[in-house]
């Protein structure tokens, strides 16, 4: 999606989803470390990357865009059903 929407490095999804990727990984290692059992990582790693994909795609008014795998300017972004939220050229709050 980064790359069809012609996304920077730091304006896009990969770098959040990295540093989320990150955070749910080292959320699995310290409960392994204290609980001394094994846990699904996913358990983690899921809501570490999708968690931030989600937040940002419906900051940026992008979510409805992101979902269908259109990139930005494409036919559904035009028609004005690419944020997934409200009227045609319609932001979504971001709540930070």
């Amino acid at each position: 999606f980064d790359k069809l929407s012609k996304k920077s490095l730091l304006g896009g999804y990969f770098t959040p989803c990295v540093v989320g990727y990150f955070f749910g990984l080292a959320a699995a290692t310290a409960v392994l470390a204290i609980t001394h059992a094994g846990q699904p990582a996913l358990l983690y790693l899921v809501p570490g990357t999708l968690g931030p994909t989600l937040l940002l795609g419906r900051c940026r008014g992008e979510l409805g865009s992101l979902w269908e795998g259109s990139p930005i300017g494409g036919s559904i972004a035009a028609g004005g059903r690419g944020s997934g939220c409200g009227g045609e050229g319609e932001r979504a709050p971001c709540v930070a």
